[in-house]
């Protein structure tokens, strides 16, 4: 299916992150737009949240599978990316083609995107026709038609997708560092595959994985939009009746990486600037420690009144941008600092870098820039909850994050003091503990 830009996909990631902690939040929660809503786990397993939004027609319904690259075996690495895009390619019901046909006929669209803990399926259409899309969403997910000549096909677009990934310098950089940041884990994973592994896959091995994780006490069903909450109960269930719970493979238990030295990446292509991604391991999805990271990204890298931007960009010029992300997974987290520079020698920038983040663990933040970055996390709350579909796989992410018991987020920001800030960014953001990737053009190499 269609891919985000890497930047817009990490955005989102973060809304994500800054939103899902709001799962059953207390009386004492701060008002915000993902509640209320109803959840029901059904008999067979599987999870329904529904949410009522009736401000326009318009419903979202999305389905997570709670299984990512994270779960694949090595000689499978990208059946999970593979898979989310056979999903749609029909059923014995529907022929190929039949099911973006009769949800585009209403208006609607439809698409999916596969991460490293779960591959999720949504669908949007004006709320008249919501019968029609939990029809055609069951549909594709239950009974695939994996067909030989649509494997084939496919096999070709994702080996383009890996090309242009490949051809993207901040793209090919981000997977090369966070694969080295979760080495020895799960979460190294290459979400795409390779172009040996997918060529092995067939539709035995597809019908295999959909028997293995595509069971209903593995899903999590989500509507948001201009419904009624019994109706939708009441057709999900007709939906999946008969449909039983199955036995899921054992998950076995990650534990989070320690990086004790300094891992240095370097690459050579046809660029006309150089690229840095200097990344720590962090938090993960449902740590005490997630809304204080957060914060931390905020002050050193988002917006051009942060650290990193102030000191690099408008007072040294040493480079052409600066940010920072912070991506938290179910067993993990990546705290990443994004840079571009003309200079080809990054050892004056690195040393900057290391600098600045030692002035944040030694001296800790201000009281104004805690007040502001408050301010300003509750706002990309605020735009992250502006549509169904963004509220639909919030609510969905949280689900299976299992968030709803720790201290929602935004109570848990409103909470935090400096002293909370320093303590987290002194315990993640190691002075000898990253990975450095470096991109420079192919006629000079780092000093």
């Amino acid at each position: 299916m269609k891919k985000l830009p890497i930047k817009i996909f990490f955005y989102l990631l973060l809304m994500i992150i800054f939103a899902s902690s709001q799962l059953g939040a207390a009386a004492t929660t701060p008002p915000n737009s993902l509640t209320p809503f109803v959840k029901e786990i059904l008999a067979n397993g599987l999870t329904v949240i529904v949410k009522e939004v009736h401000a326009a027609p318009i419903v979202a319904v999305n389905l997570l599978v709670k299984t990512g690259s994270k779960n694949e075996l090595p000689e499978e690495a990208g059946i999970s990316h593979f898979f989310e895009h056979m999903l749609f390619k029909g059923t014995a019901k529907r022929p190929m083609g039949r099911i973006a046909q009769e949800i585009e006929a209403v208006g609607g669209y439809l698409n999916a995107a596969t991460s490293l803990d779960t591959t999720s399926y949504y669908v949007v259409v004006p709320s008249d026709y919501l019968s029609l899309a939990l029809e055609v969403q069951v549909d594709a997910v239950l009974n695939p038609s994996f067909k030989a000549k649509e494997i084939k096909r496919e096999r070709q677009v994702i080996y383009e997708e890996i090309r242009l990934r490949e051809d993207s310098p901040e793209g090919y950089l981000a997977d090369q560092v966070y694969q080295a940041v979760f080495a020895k884990t799960p979460y190294a994973n290459d979400i795409l595959g390779t172009f040996d592994s997918l060529n092995k896959l067939n539709r035995a091995s597809f019908i295999t994985y959909h028997q293995k994780y595509y069971a209903p006490n593995n899903m999590i069903l989500t509507v948001v939009g201009d419904v009624d909450t019994t109706q939708v109960f009441q057709a999900v269930k007709q939906l999946f009746q008969g449909v039983a719970a199955r036995s899921l493979p054992s998950t076995p238990k990650i534990r989070s990486p320690r990086i004790r030295k300094i891992k240095r990446l370097q690459f050579h292509q046809e660029v006309d600037q150089t690229y840095i991604n200097m990344s720590f391991i962090a938090p993960a999805a449902n740590s005490k420690d997630q809304a204080a990271m957060s914060v931390v990204a905020n002050i050193l890298g988002q917006g051009r009144g942060s650290r990193l931007y102030q000191d690099l960009r408008e007072e040294k010029q040493l480079v052409n941008s600066v940010e920072v992300g912070y991506q938290s997974f179910q067993a993990m987290g990546l705290f990443s600092i994004y840079v571009r520079t003309p200079a080809r020698d990054t050892k004056m920038i690195e040393q900057n870098l290391r600098q600045i983040i030692s002035q944040l663990t030694r001296q800790g933040i201000t009281e104004i820039e805690l007040a502001k970055a408050k301010t300003m996390l509750k706002s990309n709350l605020a735009y992250a909850a502006e549509t169904n579909l963004n509220i639909a796989t919030i609510l969905s992410e949280a689900a299976a994050d299992g968030r709803e018991a720790i201290t929602n987020y935004l109570a848990k920001l409103n909470q935090l003091t400096v002293k909370e800030v320093r303590k987290v960014a002194k315990k993640y953001l190691k002075r000898n503990g990253y990975v450095w990737g470096v991109i420079t053009s192919r006629e000079g190499a780092e000093q």
